[in-house]
């Protein structure tokens, strides 16, 4: 049975983080980093997004993306985590966390 689709509405700040399978390393070399800054623009090329920050960590990363559409953070973690994978298996990750952010 598939998955539900996540509900982010565009025009909301999002928090997003991914983690190894079994919290294992994602990146061994500052080339594997590299890689993943490519894999970054290439998706980018393909999927507009809003990257306000982001941070690559060995065993995990985060992302703080801002949407401008419904539909828009989903298609972008679904390029960049296909792209990514295709890139290299070791990038192989569960499915992303969102966690909408609001202002204090």
């Amino acid at each position: 049975m598939p998955r539900t689709a996540r509900n982010a509405p565009g025009g909301m700040v999002y928090h997003v983080i991914n983690r190894g399978v079994g919290k294992k390393k994602l990146f061994f070399k500052d080339e594997d980093y590299l890689a993943f800054e490519r894999v970054i623009v290439e998706t980018l090329e393909k999927r507009l997004m809003r990257i306000l920050s982001y941070c690559l960590m060995p065993n995990h990363w985060h992302f703080v993306l801002w949407p401008e559409n419904d539909s828009d953070l989903g298609s972008f973690m679904q390029r960049l985590k296909r792209r990514k994978l295709d890139l290299s298996p070791f990038l192989s990750c569960p499915r992303f966390f969102p966690q909408e952010l609001v202002a204090a």
